[in-house]
């Protein structure tokens, strides 16, 4: 019985090295499906942290009816303002802080387009006006309609703007070859009604009464003060190929590796003390 049962925990830790081969090589192909998937590590992503500098009210983007603006149409409203740039087409980390924004935007006790606005603009030259308005659609889908309120505008423009842009805000990003992928910091900057930035707020979730609260000392005036930073990041993603990155892969193997090895672990442990069990000489009572 006792070699019965040695034979199959030593069979189920073959198993398991078996699987944990299987289950690499199977995330590597799944990864590697198109190459050039990868993108720069997440340290090349950050927030350069420019408070109380200005935003140029010159730049020009396209709004997501088509027609020319520049930021100081957004400025001469006298309402703080919401920055956020994502890329559009991104169905990760830049399509859940959109969401994230909206959802927090509807809990709040301030009126959108009234006491602040939001202006997100896309990381991608290659997105256009509809672009625009599917991503903004996309983030308020579930929350009040399929199509945004009065205060929120989606905008896109040329790569010399919005690189301009990006580095007024601190949004330090990187993009590949194609420039159609993007690693970037998520999170928005939320300025004073005249540009200035106040505050950082990372992350893809944002609690609505810390937003409230910042729009409200930003449209004090307040200066804006330094905050921790704890970023998540948006990694490039090929929707035809299911395509993340690198680290997925190593996540998945080394899960793999850690939880074989304690399992093994386990069953070496108990099949050592039910051998030294069997070993030890039964008790004679006399």
């Amino acid at each position: 019985m006792v070699e019965r049962k040695v034979i199959a925990k030593i069979g189920i830790i073959m198993g398991l090295g078996m699987a944990v081969t299987v289950s690499g090589r199977e995330a590597h192909a799944q990864i590697n499906l198109n190459a050039g998937a990868y993108m720069t590590p997440a340290v090349d992503a950050h927030f350069d942290v420019r408070l109380n500098k200005i935003v140029p009210g010159d730049l020009q983007f396209t709004n997501s009816s088509g027609k020319p603006v520049t930021l100081q149409r957004y400025f001469a409203k006298g309402v703080p303002i919401i920055f956020m740039m994502p890329s559009y087409k991104c169905k990760l980390d830049c399509a859940a802080e959109m969401h994230g924004l909206a959802a927090a935007t509807k809990s709040m006790g301030l009126r959108l387009g009234k006491d602040y606005q939001v202006v997100t603009v896309s990381l991608s030259p290659n997105d256009g006006p509809s672009d625009a308005s599917a991503a903004a659609a996309a983030a308020w889908n579930g929350l009040v309609g399929a199509t945004p309120v009065t205060g929120w505008h989606a905008l896109v423009g040329n790569e010399r703007n919005i690189v301009q842009l990006a580095g007024n805000l601190g949004v330090h990003y990187v993009q590949d070859a194609s420039k159609n992928h993007f690693n970037n910091p998520t999170g928005i900057i939320i300025t004073t009604s005249g540009g200035r930035i106040y505050r950082y707020i990372y992350g893809t979730q944002f609690m609505p009464s810390y937003v409230q609260s910042s729009l409200k000392e930003a449209a004090e005036g307040k200066m804006g003060i330094p905050t921790e930073q704890q970023i998540t990041y948006c990694f490039g993603y090929k929707s035809a190929t299911g395509a993340i990155g690198r680290r997925l892969q190593q996540l998945i193997v080394f899960s793999g590796c850690l939880t074989a090895v304690l399992v093994a672990l386990f069953i070496g442990l108990s099949l050592l003390k039910e051998v030294n069990g069997r070993k030890k000489p039964p008790t004679v009572t006399v």
